[in-house]
């Protein structure tokens, strides 16, 4: 048996971690992981269901899980054979990765690094410069939407307790495929925002530098 310490470690690393000793074993055996979430579990079950191993977990504390699998000599080679990749590991841990692969036209594992981006440096200013550099501008035109938060939610004490419930006239509601969610601009002049991809990549060049220079012509859109 080899034994995984997968504990702190986030998807996909306890996936990533737990095929590298499938690897180790060379044939038949068992690997036992262990991780501090329930998510972990789920996606080290699946990546086994996946793969046809046997598999079984239990609780072992509090914040402390273990999840055994069971590799036969029957399928000892599944984890060379099919799929062992990256963006697979990508897919066991995101179950819509494939989707969004499909309609962005990048790997599941690019996806998800542009979007661990965007969670990690949310207060760093670089979203922006991101979306210029990968050519995502005509999201800047998709409408900011927060926090999921349903009509049933305004008499709920929890949001704002020293008025018993939350205020319909300063919390605006957006619906988006059945759900809610608090519509952060609206009735500012944020509300509705445009991309145009034909100008707005580029910014407008100086008055001042295009008179210096008869050359220099000014950016498209920006005359």
């Amino acid at each position: 048996m080899i034994k995984v310490d997968a504990m702190g470690d986030t998807c996909p690393i306890p996936v990533v971690k737990t095929k590298n000793a499938i690897k180790e074993l060379k044939g038949s055996g068992e690997v036992q992981t262990l991780v501090d979430n329930e998510i972990a579990v789920q996606n080290l079950t699946k990546m086994a269901n996946q793969k046809g191993y046997g598999v079984k977990s239990q609780k072992l504390g509090e914040g402390k899980y273990e999840v055994t699998m069971t590799i036969s000599d029957g399928n000892a080679d599944a984890i060379t054979t099919t799929g062992d990749s990256a963006e697979e590991e990508q897919i066991v841990c995101y179950p819509d990765a494939r989707k969004k692969n499909t309609a962005e036209g990048l790997s599941s594992l690019i996806i998800e690094i542009r979007r661990e981006r965007r969670v990690e440096l949310c207060f760093e200013d670089t979203r922006y410069q991101d979306l210029m550099r990968w050519k995502w501008g005509k999201r800047l035109a998709n409408r900011v939407l927060g926090m999921r938060f349903e009509p049933s939610d305004f008499d709920n004490p929890r949001f704002n307790p020293s008025e018993g419930k939350a205020d319909p006239e300063r919390v605006k509601l957006f619906e988006l495929n059945g759900k809610h969610y608090i519509d952060v601009f609206a009735g500012t002049d944020w509300e509705n925002r445009s991309f145009d991809e034909n100008k707005h990549y580029y910014h407008p060049i100086p008055v001042n530098v295009i008179g210096k220079n008869k050359e220099i012509t000014q950016n498209p859109g920006w005359d």
